[in-house]
């Protein structure tokens, strides 16, 4: 009886053993699969459209006009994550410094992006961003913008529509 009880201990612990290994294995290797569909991805949208590299980046990151809207209706919030981000880099202070800069420049070379309110907040690689544009095309940029950034994790958006209508202005959801 002895005997029958070590070997059921011995084989319990050889399956969990065996278990583990292959286990965070096939993680591992789900992992780098994934990675190397997203960058196959990145890499295809940006030799097969030169002419308008942004508008491919929008729709892989699914920042359409009408995913904006859908989004801002339900959540009132819009939030992507870049697809290599897991464990890509150690964030930090100096690195939301460097992206705050980054992203702050981008909007300032933006034509259309500089003249809107758009407050812009970066904490260990997670930016947020807060303000008013005038339409839902502007904030899929704006997002676009904050995560091809460099040290950006993922983006969480606040950003309302404002539109003018004779003197008046009404924000949509």
């Amino acid at each position: 009886m002895r005997k029958f009880f070590n070997g059921l201990l011995m084989g319990i612990l050889l399956s969990a053993a065996a278990f583990f290994f292959l286990g965070s294995t096939y993680l591992q290797q789900s992992r780098v699969r994934i990675q190397r569909e997203a960058d196959a991805k990145i890499a295809a949208m940006e030799i097969t459209n030169t002419d308008d590299p942004r508008h491919l980046k929008l729709d892989l990151l699914e920042l359409r006009d009408e995913e904006i809207k859908a989004e801002l209706k339900q959540n009132s919030e819009i939030i992507r994550r870049k697809p290599r981000d897991i464990g890509d880099s150690e964030a930090g202070p100096d690195s939301d410094n460097r992206a705050l800069s980054e992203i702050k420049g981008k909007f300032k070379a933006d034509p259309k992006l500089l003249a809107y309110d758009i407050s812009v907040n970066c904490a260990h690689g997670h930016v947020a961003l807060i303000g008013t544009v005038s339409s839902v095309t502007d904030v899929g940029q704006a997002i676009a913008i904050a995560l091809e950034s460099g040290g950006v994790r993922d983006v969480t958006s606040t950003l309302q529509v404002k539109t003018v209508t004779n003197d008046t202005q009404t924000i949509n959801p």
